[in-house]
């Protein structure tokens, strides 16, 4: 648990002697020095009224609206305010730039965002109508307007160097198959909707989702949701208003929307409801005319840190001389229930990658619940960690300047030190597992420490799904049987002597809906009660009927080396996970060939901790061949994920690119490129 940020409000102080407050007051200075001042959110939005070139400041709640100053310029058809450093971008046609929060003037940057390469040939980025920053890794991005509306062609997505005020080259997936990665990426509302105008963007800081208002010049805007990997565009719902030009989120994850002078209302205010698209009328803009563009992540940003170390003397903290780690990614996950681990359905908004001293921090222009994890893999091999393998920060809704630091993960990779306790569980296999069904969770602990240990603790936490059978925990040691507590803590004031173990049962009933996930997480055994450090932990799982993939696999990559194929592939969570058996075809032995069993991966049982596999297979004949993954549970089940295919050519060299899209749908392609 990160170090919080103390509140001191109304305190009243009560000194023996006048020294003793003096002393006091100074003491509270030096506190108040130490912390960054937490702020209110401004509730305010910046509009781009391209009718008088005027740039506004307009009151989210009300839509009281305040004249700022002219652009400058003609052509600003979208801005986005930087919550990083308190700027406000804009583009103009096809040139980026600054405008003065003060007096309105727009400045440019660089000589035009460029011309960029990708699935549609070569793009110059020179109508750009929408701008948005993402609220948590700080990118900005824009998309460039193509056509009309109705003439079948698609607008594109691009990155933007604020620095520079170019297109940032190869920020997306190669979908042109010239083995780079693209310049832009072609947002397909055209295809799935038959809106080929995107006037705007927008991301949700509560879920990193993109969001569009898409048009065909004759009707109704839909708000859409774009994949930023593979440009592919869901429908969310009619907005019920046409022509709305600019789109933006808050901090607080609230959609707002301006209209031009096509709308219905004209030159308007509205909140869109980011689940139907609705939207709802707030104010009629009067400044100006034509609002191009609203801004709204005007508050600030707060900050999650912390570090990732090797922790020599293995006492869970960070202590002078201890080294960081660089290379290590850290993961940021919204925590939606606030009850500190990552459940069901809660996003990742972010990831960082530790630097040269371990160091990581997320500038994040929203507020709530959050939950930190390290990407284990990225971790040398046989580490275990010597702190919590997850870290919680919090922020309230609508403040903003505030720091959670100290978010550290420590890891070592030697022996578990002496006394520390083992722990495993009996499998209960996979559901369905109705609401009212009791489980029944076997536990053995064992001390693999070299002498006696007393005090051992056993503690679980249990999710709100679930509820804890009062009584039913039985602890069974060599001297006995002991009653449990209800949970976290389990077990507490056992001994075990080195090498001997006890058992520990636990009860819980499912409250939930069928349909889920049933999880009882993070169980421990330590010798130490009033820590968890030192202790070894274990996922306690049983499944409901909808958890219709036990393992969440988030890449399948196949690379040549030689004759050799390279396969690697990475989960983002497991549920009961036996193992990988790869299986591969050879397109040279007709179309009926069965498939072959190459090996055999274990897997990692159930964990929420992403992890990567890798298998090579050697000395491949010339000519097609096909691979795929049978994913096995303990029970027997199993699935059968996305094929790849490459092509071996003896004196040829060959690239494979990445499945796509990706995470897989059930049409998930490879391409490969031949050097001739």
């Amino acid at each position: 648990m990160a170090s919080r940020s103390p509140l001191v409000s109304g305190a009243r102080v009560v000194c023996a002697q006048r020294a003793q407050c003096v002393s006091f007051l100074l003491l509270l200075l030096l506190l108040a020095s130490a912390f960054p001042a937490v702020t209110q959110a401004q509730e305010i939005c910046y509009a781009a009224a391209d009718g008088g070139n005027l740039l506004t400041q307009v009151n989210r709640n009300t839509g009281a609206e305040t004249l700022i100053g002219g652009f400058g310029v003609s052509n600003i058809e979208a801005i986005a305010y930087s919550p990083g450093n308190g700027k406000l971008y804009a583009a103009n046609a096809g040139q980026f730039g600054e405008v003065n929060t003060t007096t309105g003037a727009f400045s440019s940057i660089g000589s035009g965002f460029g011309t960029g390469n990708g699935a549609l040939g070569s793009v110059s980025f020179s109508d750009v109508d929408g701008l948005h920053f993402d609220p948590v890794p700080g990118g900005l991005y824009g998309v460039h307007r193509r056509g009309n509306g109705n003439d079948g062609n698609n607008d594109v997505l691009f990155r933007i160097s604020t620095a520079t005020g170019a297109y940032v080259p190869g920020a997306f997936p190669d979908f042109n198959g010239d083995s780079q990665p693209d310049d832009y990426l072609v947002i397909y509302s055209g295809e799935a909707i038959n809106r080929w105008d995107v006037d705007d963007l927008a991301i949700d800081p509560s879920n990193g989702k993109m969001y569009g208002a898409a048009n065909n010049g004759s009707s109704n805007d839909e708000l859409i949701e774009i994949n930023r990997v593979d440009g592919s565009v869901t429908l969310v719902g009619n907005m019920g208003v046409f022509d709305i030009e600019g789109l933006g989120f808050d901090t607080n994850g609230e959609l707002f929307g301006s209209s031009g002078t096509s709308g219905t209302p004209a030159n308007s205010l509205f909140d869109i409801n980011k689940g139907s698209g609705a939207a709802t009328l707030i104010a009629n803009l009067t400044v100006g005319t034509d609002y191009e563009g609203v801004a709204c992540l005007t508050d600030g940003t707060n900050l999650i840190s912390g570090t990732v170390f090797y922790d020599d003397d293995e006492d869970g903290v960070l202590d002078a001389g201890e080294t960081g780690t660089s290379g290590i990614t850290v993961r940021l996950f919204r925590d939606d229930n606030g009850n500190g681990i990552v459940d069901a359905g809660e996003p990742q908004i972010g990831t960082q990658s530790t630097n040269g001293v371990g160091y990581y921090e997320f500038p994040i222009a929203a507020a709530g619940d959050f939950v930190i994890m390290v990407l284990q893999g990225d971790l040398p091999a046989n580490s275990t960690f010597t702190t919590d393998d997850v870290e919680t920060a919090s922020f309230p809704l609508g403040t903003f300047g505030g720091v959670d630091a100290n978010n550290d993960f420590g890891y070592t990779t030697g022996a578990p030190p002496p006394g520390s306790m083992s722990i495993t569980k009996q499998s209960n296999g996979i559901g369905p597992l109705p609401v009212g069904f009791t489980l029944t969770y076997t536990l053995t602990v064992t001390n693999t420490g070299g002498g006696d240990q007393t005090g051992i603790a056993v503690r679980d936490t249990l999710p709100p799904d679930v509820t804890y059978v009062p009584g039913s925990t039985q602890v069974t040691t060599p001297g006995g049987s002991f009653a449990g507590s209800p949970p976290p803590l389990l077990v507490t004031g056992q001994t075990l002597a080195s090498g001997e173990q006890m058992t520990v049962t636990l009860q819980a009933t499912i409250n939930a809906n069928p349909s889920t996930c049933v999880l009882l997480n993070r169980a421990w055994a330590t010798s130490n009660e009033s820590s968890q450090q030192n202790a070894n932990r274990v996922d306690l799982i049983d499944s409901g009927t909808g958890c219709d993939l036990p393992v969440e696999l988030t890449s399948f990559e196949v690379a040549l080396d030689g004759r050799d194929a390279l396969l690697s592939w990475k989960t983002a969570s497991e549920t009961n996970n036996a193992g990988f058996e790869i299986q591969r075809i050879s397109k040279n032995d007709g179309a009926s060939a069965p498939w072959q069993v190459l090996g055999f991966v274990n897997g990692y049982g159930t964990t929420e901790i992403a992890q990567a596999y890798d298998y090579r297979v050697e000395a491949l004949e010339p000519g097609r061949h096909v691979f795929r993954l049978k994913q096995i549970d303990y029970d027997g089940s199993f699935e059968y994920h996305p094929e790849v295919e490459v092509f071996v050519e003896m004196a040829e060299q060959f690239v494979v690119e990445p499945a796509y899209p990706n995470p897989f749908n059930p049409e998930a392609q490879m391409r490969f490129a031949v050097n001739r």
